[in-house]
């Protein structure tokens, strides 16, 4: 009948609470709130100094800016972090993601695809972008393989804009 009901109670993260977090508090929940998936605490650790790490994470569990499972708590702790404190961690993120080796998930690629491209990363985001466009289209997304072309459009050489370009308006149809 069009009425939601929260199953908890609704947390909402109260204006300047990132501001309010140690110095590696607020990286990691930067590091937490920018990824894409779950981070492995091996991943954090080739991502964040690990001799801070695991303090800094059962502070955040504690204070309820983490969940086990190295997630942000919340949406409304994921809008707390400001849009400037997470981008700056893309490109360590992707390669935390990506030193693990082996032939990555889906999950895995998006989230290498995601943290490339948005670090703005060309050699490395344009092969995971493309690999994941092709996979949603496979799998009947063409919105999300659309978008995706678009942001390796931005970020390819002039010669290959087009391309691309024409490959996102192919997507839609």
């Amino acid at each position: 009948d069009g009425v939601w009901e929260a199953s908890g109670p609704i947390e909402i993260a109260p204006d300047g609470a990132f501001d309010l977090l140690a110095p590696a508090e607020r990286d990691l929940a930067a590091v937490l709130a920018a990824s894409v998936i779950p981070l492995t605490l091996d991943q954090l650790s080739r991502i964040l100094p690990p001799s801070t790490l695991d303090e800094a994470l059962e502070r955040l569990i504690r204070s309820g800016w983490a969940r086990p499972g190295f997630r942000i708590a919340s949406p409304s702790r994921r809008r707390a972090v400001p849009e400037a404190a997470r981008s700056k961690w893309h490109q360590p993120i992707a390669f935390g993601i990506e030193s693990m080796g082996g032939k990555p998930s889906v999950e895995r690629l998006h989230a290498m695809s995601h943290h490339w491209l948005a670090a703005g990363n060309a050699p490395r985001g344009l092969p995971f972008g493309l690999r994941m466009a092709e996979l949603l289209l496979r799998r009947n997304a063409a919105a999300q393989a659309a978008a995706i072309y678009e942001q390796c459009a931005t970020l390819a050489p002039a010669a290959e804009r087009r391309g691309l370009l024409e490959r996102a308006r192919e997507a839609w149809h």
